[in-house]
C-alpha cells in the first residue's frame, strides 16, 4: 500500500493520470470502492482510504482500463455505424 494504509483519491487521481489517461476521478473512485466492497465484504474502509495493496490496485485499474476501452470501442462503433446511415 501507498501509505502503509491504503490509498486515497488523489492518489489515485495522479496513478491515473501518471498513464495518460483523463477520466473522472469519481467514477474511478466509485468503481474501486465497488471492487473492495465485492472482494473484501468485511474490509473496513473509511470514505477517502482505498484499504489495498500495490498489486490488488494495478490489477482493479487494469480492469477499469479494460471496461473502459471496451465501451468506447462499443461506442466508436456505434457512432461510425450512425454516419454511415446518413
Amino acid at each position: 500500500m501507498d501509505s502503509g494504509e491504503g490509498f486515497t483519491p488523489a492518489e489515485i487521481a495522479r496513478r491515473m493520470a501518471a498513464l495518460g489517461v483523463i477520466v473522472n476521478p469519481a467514477t474511478v473512485w466509485a468503481y474501486l470502492r465497488a471492487r473492495l466492497a465485492a472482494e473484501h465484504p468485511g474490509r473496513e474502509a473509511p470514505p477517502g482510504l482505498l484499504p489495498a495493496g500495490e498489486e490488488e490496485l494495478a490489477g482493479w485499474l487494469d480492469d477499469f482500463l479494460d471496461g473502459v476501452e471496451r465501451e468506447r470501442s462499443r461506442l466508436t462503433e456505434t457512432l461510425r455505424r450512425a454516419g454511415r446511415d446518413e
